[in-house]
């Protein structure tokens, strides 16, 4: 069960589409992922997040403004707005918020579990010893090897 979430997590961190706007802050495949990249993830989605709200906002108070007008043709749109936002109890906006802010905090403690997993496993793993740079034919004199004799 463990291992078919953290594949499912890791499928999606590795599009690059599922990262959007922050490609460049995906870490290599094996460096684990720290607090410090959801800091800054999140601090940039709120320079997202101001313009879409302000044009959400600016799209309620013509969509109020639509539907009150065809009830009562002398109420303007902020007044009809505001009516709303008076008369609807505040727990009908308050537990959609707490409910969508507790799934993302669980794809995001998910998402950083199954990184760091799969980081983990990868640096465990042996690697193979990386090929000595040879002479590109027609090259002289060939490039200097390292040696253990350094004297």
């Amino acid at each position: 069960m463990a291992d078919a979430l953290e594949r499912f997590f890791n499928r999606q961190s590795d599009e690059d589409d599922s990262w959007g706007p922050f490609l460049y802050l995906r870490p290599p495949k094996t460096v684990r992922m720290m607090l410090r990249l959801w800091i800054t993830m999140f601090s940039f989605m709120f320079l997202f997040v101001i313009p879409l709200g302000a044009i959400l906002g600016f799209l309620l108070i013509y969509y109020d403004y639509a539907t009150a007008r065809h009830h009562d043709t002398k109420i303007p749109p902020v007044v009809a707005t505001e009516n709303w936002m008076n008369n609807t109890p505040p727990i009908v906006v308050f537990i959609p918020c707490c409910l969508f802010l507790a799934v993302m905090l669980l794809c995001v403690f998910l998402t950083h579990w199954a990184w760091n997993r799969h980081a983990d496993r990868l640096n465990r793993e042996p690697r193979l010893p990386q090929p000595i740079a040879a002479a590109a034919p027609g090259v002289w004199p060939p490039p200097p090897t390292v040696s253990g004799d350094m004297s």
